[in-house]
C-alpha cells in the first residue's frame, strides 16, 4: 500500500478546502455590525488601508472570519 493519497482521496481534500474557505467568507454587512460600526466607515478604513484584503463574492464585498483580528485597533472602535 502505499503511502501516496489517489485522486479520490484528493478530491476530497480539495472540496474540503473550498468549503472550509467558503464558510471562512463574512460579508462587510456583518464585519459592520459585528465592529459596531457603519458600512461606510468600513469602505473608509478599506479605502484609508486600514482594513484587510476584501473579495467579491458575486455583488457581495466579502472579508475572511480568520483576518477579522488583523483589523487595526484604533479601526475596532478604540481610538
Amino acid at each position: 500500500m502505499s503511502d501516496l493519497l489517489d485522486k479520490d482521496e484528493l478530491d476530497f481534500l480539495e472540496a474540503q478546502r473550498l468549503r472550509s474557505e467558503a464558510f471562512d467568507l463574512i460579508s462587510i454587512r456583518r464585519v459592520a455590525e459585528l465592529l459596531d460600526v457603519s458600512v461606510r466607515t468600513i469602505r473608509r478604513w478599506q479605502a484609508d488601508g486600514k482594513a484587510p484584503p476584501r473579495f467579491k463574492h458575486g455583488r457581495e464585498l466579502m472579508y475572511r472570519k480568520s483576518e477579522l483580528h488583523l483589523w487595526p485597533k484604533s479601526a475596532q472602535g478604540s481610538s
